[in-house]
């Protein structure tokens, strides 16, 4: 069959080296429908300006990275209900030069607790008061979850909790976290002789999310399993929200197995 120049869709980060890990899973998507689109990745200084190429170029979707999420507001032209209430983007649709930004990190979230077993709803910790924070936040309220935050910065802690009609937050360096079924870790801390991370803080926890996806098994995940718990991966967010912004840019159902083999063969184990 004769190819036309591809659908483009990618992303964006300002990041000196860009992250490829979604080129894999997009292009393995795409691969694997036979759907005729392509998928780059680019590192800019300049975000409205490659935002004006993207445009330009006929890029139907992208995918926004760190440090972006929130400074890419101001240059779409509609967002949906999610981005408004967490106040960060990572993913743009583009209709015939209108663009219109979703988030798709709290759906990918709530679909890796949904493929670990965890339905019901509970008491959750979040720890942390970023981007990373806000979107879980989210996405567990949605689900019913009583949830409260713990954080290094309080200013920001106390911000999200303002804006999510949380408690009142908790310094993270409190000795003990009693009476919460799941803990999520949405900092960057991934060694586990970070006191941050040491699980008998959490007497009560019956499940650990970590949102470090590198390496596929991280420490904190790896010493909840050896407690007998459950642990959802970083890895298993990032797979599904990139399901959702496969959909969102073809308008068909997502590959899910080719994109999760891509993902796993590009990060290491430990």
């Amino acid at each position: 069959m004769a190819r036309t120049f591809p659908t483009l869709c990618g992303s964006v980060s300002g990041r000196v080296t860009p992250p490829v890990l979604g080129v894999k899973m997009h292009k393995a998507g795409y691969q694997a429908l036979d759907l005729d689109f392509g998928y780059a990745a680019a590192e800019s200084q300049d975000l409205k300006g490659t935002v004006a190429s993207f445009i330009e170029l006929g890029f139907r979707g992208f995918a926004i990275s760190m440090p972006y999420k929130l400074e890419i507001i101001k240059y779409l032209n509609e967002v949906s209900p999610d981005v408004a209430a967490i106040g960060a983007c990572n993913t743009v649709v583009n209709t015939d030069g209108r663009l219109t930004g979703h988030n798709t990190d709290w759906r990918g979230a709530m679909d890796a607790l949904r493929e670990r077993g965890v339905e019901q709803p509970g008491r959750a910790i979040v720890l942390g008061a970023g981007g990373a924070a806000r979107a879980l936040v989210f996405g567990l309220k949605n689900a019913g979850w009583h949830v409260e935050v713990a954080a290094r910065n309080l200013e920001s802690a106390s911000v999200l909790a303002t804006d999510f009609h949380l408690p009142s937050p908790t310094d993270l360096q409190r000795s003990r976290f009693p009476g919460f079924d799941l803990v999520v870790n949405t900092t960057p801390v991934a060694k586990l002789s970070d006191e941050l991370l040491n699980l008998d803080r959490f007497p009560d926890v019956k499940i650990v999310f970590d949102v470090v996806f590198n390496p596929v098994h991280t420490p904190f995940c790896a010493e909840a399993e050896r407690r007998g718990l459950i642990s959802v991966p970083g890895w298993l967010m990032l797979l599904h929200q990139a399901v959702h912004q496969f959909t969102l840019y073809t308008n068909v159902d997502a590959p899910i197995s080719a994109m999760r083999e891509a993902l796993l063969q590009s990060l290491p184990r430990a």
